[in-house]
């Protein structure tokens, strides 16, 4: 629910800045993502990345505190909307489609059964 008050008060511009400020820097941090892994960046761009994801949160934090005047959520929607994500994405992965398994789950599996779904009777190629 909206507090009318608190609409009235907030400044658009600079909300309009900040938004912006936290896209440039999402884009940045993607783009450092995106160009390597944490292990192959050398150290003052691994310092840069820290310093972006740095002013992002502080800038998400800003947001925050000056939207939640206007529109406060409550601990409740949060929890309310984690749950439908978390229902969402169990009913997104069968437990039977071994396909979208990782490696890793897969391994797992064959070492706890002795059995590789790729080769279930233990036939060699031949």
């Amino acid at each position: 629910m909206l507090r009318k008050q608190a609409v009235e008060d907030l400044d658009l511009a600079e909300l309009e800045r900040l938004r912006s400020e936290k896209a440039r820097l999402s884009r940045e941090i993607t783009a450092l993502r995106d160009r390597a892994t944490i292990e192959d960046l050398t150290e003052t761009e691994r310092r840069k990345r820290e310093a972006l994801i740095d002013a992002w949160q502080h800038i998400t934090a800003e947001l925050t505190a000056k939207l939640d005047p206007a529109a406060p959520r409550s601990p409740k929607d949060r929890r309310v909307r984690e749950r439908r994500r978390k229902d969402r994405r169990s009913k997104q992965r069968d437990a039977g489609d071994e396909d979208r398994r990782s490696g890793l789950q897969r391994r797992a599996k064959r070492i706890r059964t002795n059995r590789d779904r790729r080769d279930p009777f233990g036939a060699e190629d031949t």
